[in-house]
């Protein structure tokens, strides 16, 4: 916007009579744009009429349009740095956090190395930190362990999918049992570069659950020999659990389909005893 006689020809310019008692009787107003959208102005009075012609309007033109070039490139540079602040910041406390987790976390490429493992990983195998990146299963395990790690992974790629698998590692001098969730990385273009895991040692729930059949075929084994048995009525659910030598004890072969079960509803349970210990009971 010209204008070179705010006196007689102020047209649309906003307080065109400020500027008159101020001095001023011509006005170029240019604007300051960025992708084709106006971010500010330029505006420059001066004291004289007719103080802008042709090739003053194109200096000052390429004038505002280097100004606006200088503000963007200065808001660009400043986003970066907000953004890298902000990347820092979060990358940080994604580190903190995997970094402190119970699980076992590790990054493998497409070439099985590992190129990321938290501090539990590390600290499982005695490894000091970064000595296991670039290092394969095949360079930290034996043969036949590293073997099935290898066919875990590869099954995740050719999936493209998660994939939740047990697994049973070395780690230093003993056998630890894990569940492993492990799933695919993909790139911007939706090509996998990664597979990531996190590994969860359920070794003393192995132990307990092992601890408790062998607890279990004890109690089977004494109650076979005492010839007692017991039963247990999940009143929520209404269901009743025989134990095998309650089974037996009742006359019930295995081949009955109620006792063979194992499992029925009070009512169903109360029906097999003898008439006489049914008040009892009940």
């Amino acid at each position: 916007f010209i204008c070179n006689d705010i006196q007689n020809d102020h047209g649309a310019l906003l307080r065109h009579e400020e500027a008159l008692k101020r001095g001023y009787r011509s006005v170029g107003v240019f604007p300051l744009m960025a992708k084709e959208y106006v971010f500010g102005i330029l505006c420059l009075y001066a004291a004289d009429a007719d103080s802008f012609g042709a090739e003053e309007v194109k200096i000052l033109s390429s004038f505002a349009e280097h100004i606006a070039f200088a503000v963007e490139a200065m808001e660009r540079d400043q986003l970066r740095r907000q953004l890298g602040t902000s990347l820092a910041e979060t990358e940080e406390r994604l580190r903190s956090i995997i970094n402190n987790s119970s699980a076992i976390i590790y990054v493998k490429d497409i070439k099985e190395k590992f190129i990321m493992v938290n501090r539990q990983f590390e600290e499982s195998l005695h490894a000091n930190a970064g000595q296991m990146t670039g290092k394969s299963d095949h360079d930290i395990f034996p043969g036949e362990i590293a073997d099935v790690l290898v066919a875990n992974d590869r099954k995740v790629l050719s999936l493209r999918a998660p994939l939740e698998v047990e697994e049973t590692v070395l780690m230093g001098e003993e056998m630890r049992t894990y569940i492993s969730v492990k799933f695919p990385l993909f790139d911007t273009e939706g090509v996998p570069y990664a597979v990531c895991g996190i590994s969860t040692d359920i070794t003393e729930r192995k132990k307990m659950e092992s601890e408790f059949r062998k607890s279990e075929l004890s109690l089977a084994e004494a109650q076979k020999m005492a010839a007692i048995g017991n039963w247990d009525w999940d009143m929520a659910n209404d269901k009743v659990s025989l134990s095998d030598e309650l089974v037996h004890i009742l006359g019930f072969s295995s081949q009955e389909e109620t006792p063979h079960t194992y499992e029925s509803s009070y009512g169903v349970f109360i029906k097999m005893l003898h008439p006489a210990d049914f008040e009892r009971i009940k």
